[in-house]
Parts: C-alpha cells; structure tokens; sequence
C-alpha cells in the first residue's frame, strides 16, 4: 500500500484521472467506435482526417508558444494540480463506481432513477455525495 501512496504522489491529475477504470475504458470504447466510424463511413474519415489535421497543427504551434508562460505559471499548475489531486481522492472514496470499467456493472435504471428524485423533499435538494 505505501507503494501505491508512491506513486500516487508522482501522478498528476490527469493521470490520475485516466488510471480509473471507468474514465480510461469509457475513453478506450469511444476511440474504439470512433475508429470503427471511419472505417464504414466515408464522409467520416475524410472529416475526421481533417480534424485531426487541425488538432496536431494547433496542438504544435500551442506547445511552443506556451513553454515560456508554463515555466513561468509552474508553481502555480503545481498548487492546481495538488489541490485537484486532493478533490479527485475524495471523489475516489464516494464514488465507487469509477473504480469499475464502464461497460461493468453500469447500467442505468429509470425507475431507481425516478424514485430517487421523488423521495426528494419538495424544495430541497439531495446531497448525492453527502456535501
């Protein structure tokens, strides 16, 4: 356990983020169906060629410029990124859920969903996370 403390440490936000199950396989079945889309559609291979283009040229221009104002800024994404760490360590401990894959164990019920908003007091809101 002291190890994944570690190592915890070491990752930013970010990769956090992406280290939970439910985040890192939701965005695993979204390029997967993105890519499935190219292959059988041929207007959405030439539109997201062309997006993805874009997105690598801006992405280029953006990271050369930006190197000075985020060596200056570096302090200040450090404190950002501890406090966002902390945030995602409190959502990790109510939430469940995201320490399982989305296509596991996550299905939406309408009616659970339904009486949880009826059980709600009229004029008050229900504190999902207890805050």
């Amino acid at each position: 356990m002291s190890a994944e403390v570690q190592t915890v440490g070491t990752k930013n936000v970010l990769q956090r983020l992406y280290s939970l199950p439910l985040f890192s396989s939701a965005v695993d079945e979204f390029v997967q169906a993105y890519k499935c889309g190219k292959e059988s559609r041929p207007g959405l291979l030439s539109f997201g060629n062309m997006v993805e283009q874009g997105v690598t040229r801006v992405a280029a221009i953006a990271s050369s410029g930006i190197q000075p104002i985020a060596n200056i800024l570096h302090p200040q994404i450090e404190f950002v990124d501890e406090l966002a760490c902390r945030g995602l360590d409190l959502v990790e401990e109510r939430v469940p859920l995201l320490h399982q894959p989305a296509n596991k164990g996550f299905v939406f019920d309408v009616w659970t969903f339904q009486a949880f908003y009826a059980s709600t007091p009229k004029g008050g809101q229900r504190h999902v996370f207890g805050w």
